[in-house]
């Protein structure tokens, strides 16, 4: 998803509209420095965030799941690119 999450999240609303099945799984990530535990909850607050900003758009609660990722962020990623929220469609 693109850093304009409202230009963003107006077209996944669009295929969610069209494609009812569908739902997003969104998953927060960090930078590998610092305090793990706390990296973890700041990624999770991440990933609320846009779940929430997702849900305020008029995307049902029940079509958005936090998930934790399935991979870390390697070290040698730019810290500021490692800090993202993921947002993946699934059919």
């Amino acid at each position: 998803m693109s850093n304009d999450l409202t230009t963003a999240a107006a077209a996944v609303k669009a295929y969610l509209d069209a494609n009812p099945g569908a739902t997003l799984a969104v998953s927060g990530y960090n930078d590998p420095t610092g305090n793990a535990a706390l990296n973890a909850e700041l990624s999770k607050q991440r990933a609320q965030g846009v779940k929430a900003a997702l849900e305020r758009i008029g995307i049902a609660p029940d079509r958005v799941a936090l998930e934790k990722p399935a991979e870390t962020t390697i070290a040698n990623v730019d810290a500021a690119a490692a800090r993202r929220v993921e947002v993946t469609v699934r059919n």
